[in-house]
């Protein structure tokens, strides 16, 4: 994988709110990205999937041009195992660890983030950022229904794959900020957030997840996410 990055933000974005957001007070950034990644799919499908595993390994290195960009080296490890426990039960266990290996020109927009794809459930408000990450992730799931939409009888549509599931959630997880701790309040600290979930699965390729979490200061919400193939 290469690429090539030129990001700009408004100088105000510097003077005013984080002159570490690209590093040593630069508003602009030019720099090449070149990774490797190595991976194994042996799943049966790959969104919600009932059985298999899913290993994915990268090491990627963000340059820098005169200064101007990241200097990152950075390494990461996932693990996925799926175990089909009988007709409607099944359970999904994942692990992930993120390494930064060297960040010669630390900047708080190129930190990693628990966030986004890799969320701990319960956190969602939070923004999590650091340059080291490891979480487990872990859902038991029964399958309430399997039927079709029948698209076809009612609109001349082909019919949509339909399945429901009941999910029950539970995730752990750390990160580790080492330059800019001000921003990180929860740098280092155990992340714990369960709960359970109504999964919405359609066409075998989108997923609506409604779940209700809860994260280990107590606090209590419902989150919707969006998932697409994995």
């Amino acid at each position: 994988m290469t690429g090539f990055h030129h990001n700009r933000i408004s100088t105000y974005v510097v003077d005013s709110l984080n002159r570490d957001f690209f590093g040593n007070g630069l508003n602009s950034e030019k720099y090449p990205s070149v990774g490797y990644r190595l991976r194994y799919d042996g799943r049966d499908i790959n969104l919600y999937t009932m059985e298999g595993k899913l290993i994915e390994f990268n090491m990627t290195y963000d340059g820098a041009i005169q200064g101007n960009g990241p200097d990152k080296w950075f390494t990461s490890l996932y693990y996925g195992q799926h175990y089909r426990l009988g007709k409607k039960w099944s359970t999904e266990l994942i692990g992930k660890g993120v390494k930064t290996l060297h960040f010669g020109n630390p900047s708080y927009s190129h930190s990693s983030s628990l966030g986004g794809v890799d969320f701990i459930r319960g956190y969602e408000y939070y923004l999590l950022k650091g340059q080291d990450y490891v979480y487990g992730k872990s859902s038991l799931r029964y399958r309430l229904i399997k039927k079709p939409i029948p698209l076809k009888k009612w609109f001349g549509f082909k019919d949509v794959a339909f399945r429901l599931f009941l999910s029950i959630n539970n995730d752990i997880g750390i990160i580790k900020e080492h330059h800019f701790l001000e921003q990180n309040a929860l740098s280092g600290e155990f992340l714990w957030g369960k709960g359970i979930g109504l999964d919405l699965v359609m066409w075998d390729s989108r997923a609506i997840q409604i779940e209700y979490s809860i994260n280990h200061f107590g606090e209590k919400g419902l989150f919707l996410h969006l998932k697409l193939f994995n």
